[in-house]
């Protein structure tokens, strides 16, 4: 066969180039719709009060399958969906940390090597979990929504007395306070208790914060103690 020119290979270039928008195209598409259906399916992205955009999905960072804009909420509100925020990363980061204190613990033979599977496991439904919780929150309070507002304090409520639950005990993938008794006889390295406190630490102040994040969404109505506005 006789070799193809510049013209035909730019030519052929142009053409798949053509049908790989297309394709990304639909593909986007596919993925909003996706993503829509998920919001919808948990009771969420379906409101239609205020200017918010509720199709602009830019949250979790990276999985991005929801809407968040702290410019959706009213000023008076503002504050107390900054601390549901800080409580989601709370527990991120502890998840992470958690993750972290498993591996130090099994490198140093002070723990099974399961453990570290379960510190994933974790993630995935902790995480989940708060997520879901932070985000129920936010709605509520972008929408005004009391169902929601109710909805909210009683999932960060249940979340509440398992972050003082584990902030205490040592058990599987997670390592409270307890833990420090046990590390230096079973021979870690004192880089693994260090990660024990932050951990339990970061629980232990998750669960002060989320009580009080709880305390003020349930009082709040444009008025909080008192303060027109102000949360």
């Amino acid at each position: 066969p006789e070799p193809k020119g510049k013209g035909c290979l730019f030519s052929e270039y142009f053409r798949v180039k053509t049908k790989m928008s297309s394709l990304y195209k639909n593909v986007k598409s596919g993925a909003n719709k996706t993503a829509q259906n998920v919001g919808q399916s948990v009771g969420l992205n379906t409101g239609t009060k205020g200017e918010a955009d509720w199709t602009d999905y830019n949250w979790p960072p990276l999985i991005r399958i929801l809407h968040y804009s702290l410019s959706d909420v009213e000023e008076g509100a503002r504050s107390i969906v900054r601390k549901m925020n800080i409580s989601f990363w709370l527990t991120f980061f502890a998840l992470i940390i958690g993750i972290l204190s498993c591996i130090v613990q099994v490198a140093d033979d002070a723990a099974p090597g399961i453990n570290i599977l379960y510190g994933f496991l974790n993630l995935v439904l902790l995480g989940a979990a708060s997520s879901f919780t932070f985000y129920q929150g936010y709605y509520a309070l972008a929408t005004n929504d009391d169902d929601r507002k109710t909805k909210y304090c009683i999932y960060q409520t249940l979340l509440i007395v398992v972050y003082l639950t584990i902030s205490i005990a040592s058990f599987g993938a997670f390592n409270g306070w307890t833990r420090l008794g046990t590390l230096s006889d079973e021979g870690a390295s004192s880089f693994a208790s260090v990660l024990v406190m932050i951990e339990a630490g970061l629980y232990t102040l998750n669960y002060l914060l989320a009580a009080f994040t709880v305390f003020q969404t349930y009082k709040y109505d444009g008025v909080i103690l008192g303060r027109p506005g102000r949360a």
